[in-house]
This record gives C-alpha cells, structure tokens and sequence, in this order.
C-alpha cells in the first residue's frame, strides 16, 4: 500500500454517457494498494460484500449495482479499522 486518504472523493475516468461512467464518490476511508487508481475503500453504497459482489449485482437497499471498476469496497467499519492499522507500505496481496 503507497498511499492513503481520508476523507477523499474519486472522479470518474470516463465521461458522462459512458457505461462505466460514475459521478463524483466521496469516500471515508481509502487505501491506494496498485498504481492508476485501485483503492481499498469503504462503500456507503453497497449493503453486500464477498463474491459476486464485484460485478453486476442486485442490493437489497440500493437496487442494481455495477460492481467493481478496479477497487475493493469494504464496510464502512472494516474500512476504518484497516485504514488505522495499516501503515504506508503494507504488502497487499490479492487471492482470486
């Protein structure tokens, strides 16, 4: 992990029509873990984590959801308790 920010607010990438576009997303909590912007983060949005949740997926609050552009969304809890435990530099590895 290189960097960390709280809060902040990502940006999409893509421009406003696109399929992939998002609008402006403030987060508690995020952990930047691979260049180009792949975060851990904390996710107000979501109510369901763990698999099948990283791609097109029904919520039970929040409805259709995309997924995933890359990030890993944590609870808002999990997300905090990460966030002050893990130092700049931590080694981040990812198990699919």
């Amino acid at each position: 992990m290189f960097s960390k920010a709280s809060p902040t607010t990502f940006y999409s990438p893509w421009p406003v029509g696109s399929p992939n576009y998002y609008p402006p997303t403030t987060v508690s909590y995020a952990l930047e873990w691979k260049p180009g912007g792949f975060f851990l983060h904390d996710s107000w949005w979501h109510t369901v984590y763990g698999p099948g949740t990283n791609s097109i997926h029904s919520d039970p609050v929040y409805g259709p959801q995309n997924g995933s552009h890359g990030c890993i969304s944590m609870p808002y809890a999990s997300a905090r308790w990460l966030y002050t435990w893990a130092p700049i530099g931590t080694p981040v590895r990812i198990h699919m």
